[in-house]
């Protein structure tokens, strides 16, 4: 059985419009490698960013021309911009986190298993135990614990990734396998 009280509802993310409203990306945070794409480059003014009119999108200090998809190696805040040729430039904020797996620990009772997350790197947690049950979301606390009680024994994999809240879903696993 889950943690009910300790469940965050599963907010869906879409697009994110540009400061001055020109221009949409697909995300605007996640853990690194991050990979953003600029999944609309004419919101206010068509034909602005096109093939015979280019924009100079600047990802991370490298600019180049119509360039929609760029992937941020590392962590680093900074704001991507376009340049327009009639109109100036806009920009939206980016967040790139460090890809930290999060730590976790694990107590067995019977066919009952306890997870403590002991990280405190993102805003919440997502753990799945393993067999197939919906993953359980849980919020950063310094003594947060989730319980669940697995129908037969077996040998499950119980696997933890750190979420940052409004971020994409792309921050590392770590997995820890127990016997019942």
């Amino acid at each position: 059985m889950f943690c009910l009280a300790c469940l965050i509802s599963i907010s869906g993310y879409g697009q994110f419009t540009s400061r001055l409203g020109r221009f949409q990306v697909d995300q605007v945070r996640g853990c690194a490698p991050f990979t953003i794409t600029i999944i609309n480059a004419n919101v206010l003014h068509a034909d602005e960013c096109t093939p015979r009119k280019p924009c100079l999108m600047d990802f991370n200090g490298s600019q180049s021309q119509n360039r929609y998809t760029y992937t941020y190696p590392t962590s680093v805040t900074r704001s991507l911009s376009v340049l327009y040729q009639s109109i100036g430039s806009d920009d939206i904020r980016v967040i790139v986190d460090p890809n930290i797996l999060p730590l976790f620990e694990t107590s067995l009772l019977g066919n009952q298993v306890s997870v403590r997350i002991t990280d405190t790197n993102y805003d919440r947690y997502a753990i799945d135990f393993g067999d197939g049950s919906p993953i359980a979301l849980v919020a950063a606390s310094a003594s947060q614990i989730a319980s669940y009680t697995y129908v037969s024994k077996g040998i499950y994999n119980i696997s933890v990734q750190g979420r940052k809240l409004g971020a994409t879903n792309n921050c590392g696993v770590r997995v820890l396998a127990v016997r019942l």
